[in-house]
């Protein structure tokens, strides 16, 4: 095997693995906004808690995911990868200009490169241009809250778990027949 042939071999095989990542996020896109009745039905009050009761991704990269398709497309998803759409939901407010930019760099990368950007390279196009237009430190503050966010509705799906067992535990008790217990001497 040449240099080329294993250059060429690993970046198929990352196209390959961007492409499904997109498309995975994709249908978890649809799965959310339109089958709500069958995750509700299944006992998750949210989809971050359908997400991650079953250990299908972090969250907090669905959630950038989703915004990044929000303000872009499905189509730009899929032409750019799940990297680059999860780096366009990161930005704090970015208008139209830098999003056309950011998604221009993106395709001339795919162009030349016949692969689609990988997580650093989009990361360090977004500090290089400043693409939201503010400090890269709010990028960090908007992961921070995406992650606290997720795991405040982590927490409250144990707690949610745990009251439905104290319950549980309750109405057993309840059926059977108590003891008596000793009365205190006087």
């Amino acid at each position: 095997m040449t240099y080329e042939r294993l250059v060429e071999e690993c970046k198929a095989l990352r196209h390959k693995s961007e492409q499904s990542e997109a498309e995975f996020f994709l249908f978890l896109l649809v799965a959310e906004r339109n089958h709500a009745e069958v995750w509700q039905g299944g006992g998750c009050e949210t989809f971050d808690q359908f997400l991650a009761s079953n250990h299908l991704c972090r969250y907090e990269r669905y959630r950038f995911f989703s915004l990044g398709v929000d303000r872009t497309s499905a189509e730009m998803a899929l032409a750019n990868g799940a990297h680059w759409t999860i780096q366009a939901g990161k930005m704090v407010e970015p208008d139209k200009a830098v999003l056309d930019k950011f998604a221009a760099r993106a395709m001339a990368f795919v162009e030349i490169e016949h692969v689609k950007p990988s997580e650093e390279s989009v990361r360090q196009w977004a500090a290089e241009g400043n693409a939201n237009g503010r400090e890269p430190q709010k990028n960090r503050q908007v992961s921070e809250m995406a992650r606290l966010r997720a795991e405040n509705q982590d927490l409250k799906m144990k707690l949610r778990a745990a009251e439905r067992e104290i319950m549980q535990l309750r109405s057993k008790l309840g059926g059977k027949k108590e003891k008596e217990r000793p009365q205190p001497r006087a």
